[in-house]
This record gives C-alpha cells, sequence and structure tokens, in this order.
C-alpha cells in the first residue's frame, strides 16, 4: 500500500486542472449565494450610502440659501416703494368697488378674455343705442312726411255720383294707415289730428267736417293697427313654438282683414256722430240754407237718379229714403266703408314695397 504522499505525487496534470475549476466554481456560488449574513451587509452598505448622498445634498442647499450681500437702500428708494405699494392698493381698491365695468380693461390688468366679455358686451350697448337712435330719427322724419302728405291730399276731395250734393271723400286715410301700421296707433292718429289742425286753419268754415273727420278716421286707425299688431304677435309666437322661422314683419292680407273689420266696427259710431252731431251742427250754424229737410231731399233726390240708372230687379232691392237716418244708412255708410277699404288696399300695396325703408332694415 502506497502511502499518501505518494499517491499526491502520482497525480496528473489534467487532473490538477480539474480540481482547479472546481474550486473557482465553489468560490462563485459561494458569492452568488446570499447568506442571511450577507444580507444584512448588503442592507447596512445601502443605508450608509444613502446617508451620505443626504448629507451632501443639504450641505449644497444650505449652500445655496445663504443670502448674498446686498447694498443698503437710500431712503429715496425706501420712499418710491412705499408709494408704489399705496398705489397698488387703491388700485386693487378700485377694481373692488367697479366690478364687472370697463375700469380693468383700460389697465392693462386682468383676464384677456374678460377684457373681450366686456368689450363686446359695451360695443353691442353702443350699437344698441345707436340703432335706437336712428330708428327714431328715421320714424320722425317719415312720420313728418306722411303728415304733409295727408295735409295735400285731403284737399283734392271728389263728389260721388248718385250722392247728396254735401257728399264728398278724399284718401287722406292712406298715409295715416301706413303710419298707424309701421309706427302704431298712436303715429296715425296723431298724423291724423295735425291735419284736420291744418285743414281748420286753412277753410275755417270745414271745422265741423274737420272734427268728425277725425274722430271718424282716428276710430278706424285705433281699431285696425290693434287686430294686426295682435294677429302679427299671434302668428309669431306660433312660429316660434313650432320652430318654423324667423319673425314676420309685414303681412299684406292681414291688412286688408282688419281694414274690413276696422271699418265695418267704426261704421256703428259712425251713424251716431253722423245723425245726432254733426247734422245738427250743421243745422245750427248754417240755419240759412242748411236743415234736416233739405237733407232729406237730397236723399231722395239721389235715389231717384240711382234708380233711373238701375235695371228695375236691382233697383227693386234699394229701400225708399224716408228719414235722414235711412239716408246715412244707404248713402253715408256704404260710401264710407268703400272708401276706407280702397285706402287699405293701397296702403298695403305701399307698405309692401316700403316697410323695409320705413324701418330701417335690409332687404333678405
Amino acid at each position: 500500500m502506497a502511502s499518501k504522499y505518494i499517491k499526491s505525487k502520482n497525480i496528473t496534470k489534467p487532473e490538477k486542472e480539474n480540481k482547479e475549476e472546481k474550486s473557482e466554481k465553489k468560490v462563485e456560488y459561494r458569492s452568488s449565494v446570499i447568506t442571511p449574513k450577507r444580507a444584512r451587509e448588503l442592507m447596512l452598505e445601502e443605508e450608509r450610502k444613502a446617508a451620505e448622498e443626504a448629507e451632501t445634498e443639504i450641505a449644497e442647499e444650505a449652500e445655496s440659501a445663504i443670502p448674498e450681500a446686498e447694498p443698503a437702500e437710500s431712503e429715496e428708494i425706501i420712499e418710491e416703494t412705499a408709494i408704489e405699494e399705496a398705489d397698488e392698493e387703491e388700485e386693487k381698491a378700485e377694481r373692488i368697488t367697479y366690478k364687472g365695468s370697463s375700469t380693468d380693461m383700460f389697465k392693462n390688468e386682468g383676464n384677456t378674455q374678460e377684457k373681450e366679455i366686456l368689450y363686446d358686451i359695451e360695443s353691442a350697448e353702443v350699437t344698441r343705442k345707436s340703432v335706437r337712435s336712428r330708428s327714431l330719427t328715421r320714424m320722425i322724419v317719415c312720420s313728418a312726411a306722411l303728415t304733409v302728405v295727408a295735409i295735400i291730399i285731403q284737399f283734392f276731395d271728389f263728389h260721388v255720383p248718385f250722392t247728396p250734393r254735401l257728399f264728398g271723400i278724399e284718401f287722406s286715410a292712406v298715409p295715416e294707415l301706413i303710419a298707424a301700421i309701421a309706427y302704431g296707433p298712436v303715429c296715425g292718429i296723431i298724423i291724423c289730428l295735425i291735419k284736420n289742425i291744418a285743414y281748420m286753419f286753412i277753410t275755417p268754415s270745414g271745422a265741423l267736417s274737420a272734427a268728425s273727420n277725425f274722430v271718424l278716421n282716428s276710430l278706424f286707425l285705433l281699431i285696425t293697427s290693434l287686430l294686426y299688431a295682435r294677429f302679427m304677435h299671434n302668428s309669431n309666437q306660433k312660429k316660434r313654438k313650432k320652430q318654423k322661422g324667423e319673425r314676420k314683419l309685414y303681412s299684406s292680407v292681414k291688412v286688408l282683414l282688419c281694414s274690413v273689420i276696422g271699418a265695418a266696427i267704426s261704421a256703428i259710431p259712425q251713424f251716431f256722430i253722423t245723425r245726432y252731431a254733426l247734422f245738427p251742427l250743421y243745422e245750427k250754424q248754417y240755419s240759412s240754407f242748411f236743415s234736416m229737410e233739405s237733407i232729406l231731399v237730397d236723399y231722395q233726390v239721389s235715389m231717384e237718379g240711382l234708380l233711373r240708372h238701375l235695371p228695375e230687379k236691382l233697383g227693386a232691392l234699394l229701400p225708399k229714403i224716408t228719414s235722414v237716418s235711412m239716408g246715412i244708412a244707404v248713402f253715408n255708410l256704404p260710401v264710407t266703408f268703400g272708401k276706407l277699404i280702397v285706402s287699405s288696399v293701397i296702403a298695403a300695396l305701399i307698405l309692401k314695397l316700403s316697410i323695409f325703408f320705413l324701418h330701417n332694415i335690409e332687404k333678405r
């Protein structure tokens, strides 16, 4: 049996290399395996590094926080800063007091969006006021022009055939109705009043006819314009509910419809005013050549002349004139009704062409 020493001597070179490789692998394995002891060592090492980094950061912050030596301020600079601070406080107080107004807009302060909103509001208000003033000026100018036209037309009256000699018609209601539809009943009634006052000054003998004309025409204008405004308001409300379109400004059909209703309603007071106010005043003022008997004779003569020019069958339908009231019902009321309807047709045509000009609106 060979000794241990002899055995180790007989180990070959490749076997030595294999043993060295195995020992290196064992060392690598032991270093890669983290035992509890190794884990504690790694944790302590990480804590030490973190503490060092924190100390360096604190030191850097402390160095940067040290203020540099500033030069001492003079008394003038201190006074200027105090004045500036006082001015800023006053401006803030004003801004709080006038919040929502345009004071901030001219100081280059505040939010730009708020400035734009304030500017839009103020510009819209200015535009609204300018449009309102232009519309008022246009209404005054147009009303004055319509008044002049009404005064001129009033003197171009004519006698209707087969009617009493004192019975004449004129179409001065056309400009009055245009003003009443475009600008309201008050404007039309004012034009009617000025027209009749001018007529009384020019022809003093026509004061009674001017007064009766004012009462009857004012009643017709009031009823027609109020009905028209009501109809247009209702139709525009229905359009808004159904969402069909924009508000309609004018309707010639509704003007004619309201004129027919207004003329029919105003015929009732016309009968009583003519019979119980106008004719008695004429008889009292012009008693030498004007009386109820002469008026009745005029109505009867006019009816006879009308019957001679009508067929017998149509003439048989007309009643006999036996009183002044019958003459007013047969002659005055139908002729006045027809005069107002013709005036309404003319006014509706003129309004259709000039409504956008009267209201200063661009035609669409």
